[in-house]
């Protein structure tokens, strides 16, 4: 099982098989064998890129698998919040060269894409939307898109 622990695996997987390892090594009554196995797991853990302070933490085998799962939906918390904040990035990206096309043509709305792929910051992305507003030519934002 432990072997299996090591190779490729789904989470959902990892998640049914660590309760069950941490029950064969409290099986074995060995405190040793049980700090020996939790060493050996979080090592196993750390290397698949799961690792949080409460892994680090664990002291047994139950506290291992309870840190695991918590570690997992901390994961998916933040995993959901970037991919959240991407798709807002990639909204504004899109709804920006739309209006710079709009407003001042496609050549001008590919420049705005460029300066958008090198840096989508709050700053950058009202610097341009105010650019696209308050200006009434492609020379004229152009010259605000690049920061002139």
């Amino acid at each position: 099982m432990l072997i299996g622990l090591s190779r490729p695996s789904s989470v959902p997987r990892l998640r049914a098989e660590l309760p069950v390892l941490g029950r064969l090594v409290k099986e074995g009554g060995n405190e040793d064998y049980e700090r020996y196995m939790v060493r050996t797991v979080l090592e196993m853990l750390r290397l698949r890129g799961i690792d949080s302070d409460e892994l680090e933490g664990a002291m047994n085998m139950d506290s291992v698998t309870v840190a695991f799962r918590r570690s997992l939906e901390e994961f998916k918390r933040e995993s959901r919040a970037d991919g959240l904040r991407e798709g807002r990035e990639q909204g504004q990206v899109t709804v920006l060269r739309q209006m710079a096309a709009r407003k001042f043509g496609e050549e001008t709305a590919e420049e705005v894409a460029r300066v958008l792929a090198e840096a989508s910051d709050p700053v950058t992305v009202a610097r341009i939307s105010a650019a696209i507003v308050d200006c009434d030519g492609a020379e004229e934002f152009l010259v605000g898109l690049r920061g002139a």
